[in-house]
């Protein structure tokens, strides 16, 4: 933490008001993790449409992701963050009206633009601002929002979801997430010359990017790991329900986000001297124990065990070096 007093006034001012509105914001997407299965399910969905609308997510951010990416470039990071919180803030009042699959599933396609644009906007503002020789450690701090973002968002929500309804979950998301906004809304672009290597033209096709040496490997392992969180939010609390255990799936992903917040603030600076891959190996290590284990826990005790297994950060926590 003495790296951030370290840094000018104007540059701390902005990572606070960064760092507030990604807590808001991960509190925000969270609280929907443990609920939004349960609600698609009560409003007459099967298992297979359960995933099929919880994947619809997905789809938006990837069609988004690209455009809002050259959209940062190009207008600011700023306008990219605050895309993504607009939608947030947005996007939870539609599940209240959305009784069918169709809506259900628009509903969730558009709430995946908040993901594209608030990661993008966020990530490469703090890169931006981030000296050299201390980016990892400063990502590190600025990436544990989403640890205690999603370790308070699903309690949260699964709290709201037990004592009051689901509308509640999603008016309490959409507010969170407008706080966030209102907060990211003073947020100042500080320019601070980086080494920023050889430009890539600005007609480069998307899929020769995504295919280069620098990005073929940190893009499937990125591939791994969402899909493997993709199946985790989306039937952990169906499997909770079915199997009558007695925890909510809130609590879960608290733990979770609990190991993940350890893991995070203990490797950050370390990545800087150490290297990513390390870290990164040994993460992807921990997402396979969990599963392993998953697939095994019949017991309230063993489902919450599973979290503190990946006490390492998500690899996406660390920027990735070139070969």
């Amino acid at each position: 933490m003495v790296v951030l007093l370290k840094l000018p006034p104007a540059v701390r001012q902005t990572l606070l008001r960064l760092v507030l509105a990604g807590l808001l914001f991960w509190s925000s997407i969270a609280a929907m993790l443990p609920t939004l299965p349960l609600y698609i399910a009560e409003q007459g969905g099967t298992p297979h449409q359960v995933g099929f609308v919880m994947g619809a997510f997905a789809v938006g951010l990837i069609c988004s992701r690209s455009w809002l990416g050259t959209l940062a470039d190009r207008q600011g990071r700023k306008i990219t963050l605050l895309i993504g919180l607009a939608v947030a803030a947005i996007a939870p009042l539609f599940y209240i009206f959305s009784h069918n699959l169709p809506l259900l599933i628009l509903a969730r396609f558009v709430h995946g633009v908040s993901i594209a644009g608030f990661t993008t906007g966020y990530m490469a503002l703090v890169t931006d601002i981030a000296p050299l020789q201390h980016r990892g450690e400063i990502i590190g701090y600025t990436s544990l929002v989403h640890p205690i973002g999603v370790a308070l968002g699903p309690s949260l929500g699964s709290w709201l979801q037990m004592n009051y309804s689901h509308s509640w979950v999603f008016l309490v998301a959409s507010s969170l997430a407008a706080l966030g906004f209102m907060a990211a809304a003073g947020v100042r672009a500080v320019n601070i010359p980086q080494d920023l290597g050889v430009p890539c033209p600005e007609k480069t096709l998307f899929w020769r990017l995504l295919l280069s040496e620098r990005l073929r490997i940190p893009s499937l392992v990125m591939l791994s790991v969402g899909l493997t969180f993709g199946a985790i939010a989306t039937f952990i609390p169906l499997f909770i329900a079915s199997e009558r255990l007695d925890i909510s799936a809130g609590l879960f992903y608290s733990v979770a986000a609990i190991a993940s917040f350890i893991g995070r603030a203990a490797t950050g600076s370390a990545s800087d001297r150490w290297g990513r891959g390390i870290f990164i190996s040994a993460s992807l290590a921990c997402y396979v124990v969990a599963m392993v284990l998953l697939a095994q826990a019949q017991t309230a005790l063993g489902v919450l065990w599973l979290p503190s297994s990946k006490v390492l950060p998500a690899v996406s926590s660390f920027p990735w070096s070139p070969p």
